[in-house]
C-alpha cells in the first residue's frame, strides 16, 4: 500500500522521482526524508521559477518544494546482447531459379544471436511524472540458424527415385547450421512513467524499436518494458548514485532470409548444394532481471550501468546522458 501511496501522490501533486538515467527529479533532502510540504499561497513570492516551457505543471511542482531536472536529455547508449532464439516458418530452395517452398523440419537447439548497438536518444519531460523520447541507433552482429530439414524431402527434390523403398539415409533429418552476419539500422519510440518518494523510486520505460537489417528482407519488431525498483544515495561530494533491481521484457520477431552451402558430396547426390531459406526467429526468453545503478554526477550529467541474466538472455548496457 505504501508504493501505491506514493505513485498516487506523483499523480496529485505532479512530483516526480529520480530514475534510470533521468537525473534529480525530486530534490530537497527535507522532504525526501518525511518532513511535510510547504504551505504554497499565491501571493508568496518564490524561491525559483521554472524558465523552460516543460513539463507542464513545473511551478505547481516547485511551489510543492520539489526539485525537477533539467526538462531535455541526450543520451548515447551502447547495449550488447546475446541471446538464444526460437525458429518457425522455414522455406528453403536447394535450387536458385526455383522459388522458396515450405519443407517439413525441426528446430534444434543452439540457435543465437548476438549483437550490439549504438543508439542516440532525445527525451523530454511533459509532465513530472511522464518522459517521451525518440531514439536512432546502428546494430551489428552474428547469430546461427540451427535446423534439421526432413531427409527424404531433401532428396525428392533432386530426384524421387533416391528414396525408393525408404533406405536408411532418407529417414531423420539433415542437419543445417546456417551462420548469420548482419548490420542495419533501429529507430523507435518510447515513454518513461516515474514516481517515488523518501529516497524510494520506481521507473518504467517503455519502448518500441524497428530494425532494417542486411539479412532480412522486412523489418524486424521489438517490444521492451522494464519496471525497476531503486534506491537514491546522495553523497556529499561525488553525486548521487541511485541503485535499481527489475525485470526486463523483450518481445522481439524477425523474418530472416539467406543462402548457405550443405556439404553433401558423399551423398547420393554427389555435390555439395546450396540451400536458400527463409525464416522466422523470436527469442526465447521473454524476460530476464537486471540490476544496475545510475551515477547522477551533476545537474548536466550522468552514467547509468545496467546488466542483465536469464537462462538464455545476456545483456550489458552503458547509457551516458546530458540535460539540457
Amino acid at each position: 500500500m505504501v508504493f501505491f501511496r506514493y505513485i498516487l501522490i506523483c499523480f496529485l501533486v505532479s512530483c516526480s522521482a529520480w530514475a534510470e538515467e533521468f537525473d534529480g527529479a525530486i530534490g530537497n533532502a527535507d522532504q525526501l526524508r518525511g518532513k511535510p510540504f510547504p504551505e504554497y499561497h499565491a501571493d508568496s513570492p518564490r524561491k525559483e521559477v521554472w524558465e523552460w516551457s516543460l513539463p507542464f505543471l513545473a511551478q505547481r511542482v516547485l511551489d510543492k518544494g520539489f526539485h525537477l531536472p533539467r526538462p531535455y536529455g541526450v543520451s548515447l547508449i551502447y547495449t550488447d546482447l546475446s541471446q538464444g532464439v526460437d525458429l518457425s516458418d522455414l522455406q528453403v530452395s536447394f535450387d536458385q531459379s526455383k522459388p522458396l517452398k515450405d519443407i517439413n523440419f525441426v528446430d534444434l537447439t543452439g540457435s543465437t544471436v548476438q549483437n550490439s548497438t549504438w543508439q542516440l536518444k532525445f527525451d523530454a519531460w511533459v509532465l513530472p511524472f511522464l518522459n517521451v523520447f525518440g531514439l536512432i541507433g546502428t546494430v551489428e552482429g552474428t547469430g546461427s540458424v540451427n535446423v534439421g530439414i526432413s531427409a527424404k524431402e531433401f532428396f525428392d527434390d533432386f530426384n524421387p527415385a533416391i528414396c525408393a523403398g525408404m533406405p536408411s539415409f532418407c529417414q531423420g533429418y539433415i542437419t543445417a547450421k546456417a551462420p548469420m552476419k548482419y548490420n542495419g539500422v533501429n529507430y523507435g519510440v518510447g515513454f518513461l512513467i516515474a514516481g517515488g518518494a523518501h529516497n524510494f523510486f520506481f521507473a518504467m520505460p517503455v519502448t518500441y524499436v524497428v530494425t532494417d537489417t542486411n539479412v532480412s528482407t522486412s523489418n524486424s519488431y521489438s517490444l521492451n518494458l522494464i519496471p525497476r525498483f531503486g534506491y537514491n544515495y546522495l553523497t556529499s561530494r561525488s553525486g548521487k548514485f541511485g541503485f535499481y533491481l527489475g525485470a526486463n521484457y523483450l518481445n522481439s520477431h524477425a523474418d530472416l532470409t539467406g543462402s548457405f552451402v550443405l556439404p553433401m558430396a558423399s551423398s547420393p547426390i554427389g555435390h555439395d548444394v546450396t540451400m536458400s531459406y527463409s525464416i522466422r526467429e523470436k527469442n526465447t526468453d521473454r524476460w530476464n532481471g537486471v540490476g544496475g545503478v545510475n551515477w547522477e554526477i551533476s545537474g548536466l550529467w550522468s552514467v547509468v550501468v545496467e546488466l542483465g541474466y536469464s537462462e538464455n538472455r545476456n545483456m550489458q548496457t552503458i547509457n551516458f546522458i546530458y540535460r539540457l
